[in-house]
């Protein structure tokens, strides 16, 4: 719980968070950094999140605004679109980037590429177009190259790649 407060209060720092500030969360999961940030920052938040189980839980046991969808769908949605562009002071993307890039095209940079230049449309549709900070903050799972190549390395990545449907 202190590591976990720890990494919320570092994020709150970055992003520039005062209260009165307006979060969107992309891959909110049970919305537990929402909550943070609503409760002990004093921002009002929002959450968008493609598993619908994870998005109730975060909207009954929270009382959390969580759109249920895919941020790609959000981009084709009039009315997802008008509700969420333009609103927010920051956008979140916590540990979801390195499930955009399917297995599929995990070797296919231009499949890449559009899949991230997407997303940063996105964040950069989500903000506020005054002079508020726009900030957006990202992080993701990663494997550093100097890590050892023994077999529980290829097996964790196999598990991965397969179970989590993602390139990392």
């Amino acid at each position: 719980q202190l590591s976990q407060r720890a990494k919320w209060e570092h994020m709150a720092s970055e992003l520039g968070l005062q209260p009165g500030m307006s979060v969107c969360d992309v891959g909110c999961g049970y919305g537990d950094w929402l909550r943070f940030c609503r409760d002990e920052v004093g921002c009002a938040v929002v959450g968008i999140n493609i598993t619908p189980e994870q998005a109730t839980y975060a909207q009954q046991h929270y009382g959390l605004e969580v759109h249920i969808a895919n941020w790609k769908d959000v981009l084709a949605d009039p009315k997802l679109a008008k509700d969420l562009f333009g609103r927010f002071d920051a956008v979140t993307f916590m540990d979801t980037v390195e499930h955009y890039v399917t297995v599929e095209d995990r070797l296919n940079l231009k499949a890449q590429e559009k899949i991230y230049s997407g997303m940063c449309l996105f964040a950069y549709s989500l903000l506020k177009k005054d002079g508020s900070p726009k900030r957006v903050f990202m992080s993701c799972l990663h494997w550093h190259r100097k890590q050892p190549r023994d077999w529980s390395f290829y097996f964790h990545g196999y598990f991965m790649d397969k179970m989590y449907s993602g390139h990392y």
